[in-house]
């Protein structure tokens, strides 16, 4: 995972050889931290599903959600429900995508902050993410 923020604290499997990414913000401070968190993939065209679990506890305006886009475009092929609020239990997501023939040789899979303005990119608190897999749709 690529980080682009250095005040927030982000554990990839360090936290727990079985969580694939930790993130957790000062509880003292409000953080931005709005398309931080991203990976490149390299999927041939076809259907998919991103999914995995999460639990934690987010205090904002807006929550975080996952987004899956061709690199370098505007538009998000599929975007997850956000998550905001106490969330104390693993709880299970999931969101299918097609990867396009044409115009996608490589996919960004963005953890982002659901922001419409200014005032709502502020969050704090902590979650987890787990058994996080792209697997071919069925």
């Amino acid at each position: 995972w690529q980080v682009l923020m250095h005040s927030l604290v982000a554990h990839l499997a360090e936290a727990s050889p079985e969580i694939a990414l930790a993130l957790r913000s000062d509880p003292s401070a409000l953080l931005n931290i709005a398309d931080r968190k991203l990976q490149f993939v390299m999927l041939p065209p076809g259907s998919y599903l991103l999914k995995g679990q999460y639990r934690g506890q987010l205090v904002g305006r807006r929550g975080l959600e996952w987004r899956i886009s061709c690199a370098g475009a505007e538009s998000p092929l599929a975007r997850t429900p956000m998550v905001t609020g106490t969330v104390p239990a693993w709880t299970e997501f999931s969101v299918a995508f097609a990867v396009p023939d044409a115009d996608c040789k490589a996919q960004q899979v963005r953890l982002a902050l659901d922001a419409r303005s200014a005032s709502e990119q502020l969050i704090t608190g902590s979650i987890w993410y787990d058994q996080l897999q792209i697997v071919r749709a069925p």
